[in-house]
């Protein structure tokens, strides 16, 4: 199994990814995304992809505001119930614009 995750690198096997995952997203502020909606996705069958738009969404800030941004993902099929690869293509930029804000209120609603 391969993970490319343009901000972090890429992850080879799938204890590799476990740590890297981890490593990421168990730490603030990246904790506080805990919804991944799917906007919409594609199967293409003959070659056993799969690409959609995901939602990185944080959790309310206590106002019921929604705060998130978009990052596309491939998965490439390896049979046996299985995938091989993923892929996540995203502009870092706006996620960061977005991560900000959502601290920002955060902080606001907290006085």
């Amino acid at each position: 199994m391969t993970y490319v995750e343009h901000q972090y690198g890429t992850f080879q096997g799938r204890d590799a990814i476990r740590r890297g995952i981890d490593g990421i997203m168990l730490k603030p502020p990246n904790n506080e995304m805990t919804e991944f909606p799917v906007d919409w996705y594609i199967i293409d069958e003959q070659r056993g992809w799969i690409v959609f738009r995901i939602w990185n969404r944080m959790r309310d800030p206590g106002d019921g505001s929604v705060h998130q941004e978009a990052n596309f993902t491939l998965l490439k099929y390896a049979g046996d119930m299985q995938f091989c690869y993923q892929e996540d293509i995203y502009n870092p930029k706006p996620v960061e614009d977005m991560v900000r804000g959502y601290l920002a209120r955060k902080q606001e609603l907290a006085g």
